[in-house]
């Protein structure tokens, strides 16, 4: 069980302050506990598995758009990071700048050493594999007939053909992870995932109804150096992936996005 008083102790210490004021973002009673310390440490409890990818992702990972992190205890299962001011993105930012930050960020990923593709601790043999197993898990949402799966599974297919080089992504870049500071963009919650950065623009461009709809499809396509039949078979894939995520956590858009995978995405190819 989580100790705070330990934790704190160990902040001071660590950092050298005496006084704290701390502003508690979650209680801690089903997930993990987070808190920042006088608005400039954020201070996150979290598994093992989770301090690793922390620790993985933003030690390669220093650029305008991420935290910095400070240190991790792993015997008290906690890390500590710059704390970010700003809100969570409300449509606030121009479509042109974000667009281009969420490709600034994506095309700068690196290559890594790793066995396998997929989040982190959860290999899979090869990309396709790990997307198959993001569109059953997908299917299983979802469970209606809105959509034509035989278009699904034939991108999956195409995809099995193509090589892809393994970066290690945010793995959960999306408008739910945007902080927005006198307009500027910074990303935080990485979950690390080991594929194609792709994958995580167009996860992030679908992530929100207000901006995939402020981009056409032919400018969508325009990002990456790539094989255009491969983008369009992602983009199908990933648009199919967030459509579960929007039935899961957000039903209100649900109809919109069944709306514009009909009239955009299903015809694609």
């Amino acid at each position: 069980m989580t100790n705070i008083d330990e934790i704190l102790n160990d902040v001071k210490e660590r950092l050298n302050i005496n006084d704290c004021d701390i502003d508690y973002f979650t209680e801690g009673k089903t997930e993990s506990i987070v808190f920042s310390i006088n608005n400039e440490y954020l201070i996150k409890t979290c598994t093992k598995n989770e301090l690793d990818i922390y620790n993985e992702f933003f030690s390669k990972y220093q650029s305008e758009y991420y935290q910095k992190i400070y240190y991790i205890n792993y015997d008290l299962s906690y890390i500590c990071l710059s704390f970010l001011e700003g809100n969570k993105y409300k449509d606030d930012l121009e479509i042109d700048y974000l667009i281009n930050s969420l490709y600034d960020i994506t095309s700068n990923y690196q290559i890594v050493d790793y066995d396998g593709y997929g989040y982190l601790f959860e290999d899979h043999k090869s990309w396709s594999d790990f997307l198959k197993d993001e569109v059953e898990y997908s299917n299983s949402i979802l469970k209606s007939n809105d959509i034509d799966m035989t278009i699904i599974n034939n991108a999956l297919d195409k995809i099995s053909n193509y090589k892809v080089d393994k970066y290690l992504l945010h793995g959960d870049l999306g408008v739910h992870n945007f902080i927005v500071n006198n307009s500027k963009l910074y990303i935080i919650d990485p979950m690390g995932l080991v594929g194609d950065p792709i994958y995580d623009f167009y996860y992030a461009v679908f992530s929100e109804l207000s901006i995939f709809k402020s981009l056409s499809i032919d400018k969508l396509l325009e990002f990456f150096d790539r094989d255009l039949n491969y983008k369009k078979y992602m983009t199908i894939i990933v648009f199919y992936i967030r459509l579960c995520r929007t039935y899961k956590y957000d039903i209100k858009k649900y109809d919109d996005y069944l709306k514009y995978y009909n009239n955009t995405i299903k015809n694609m190819i």
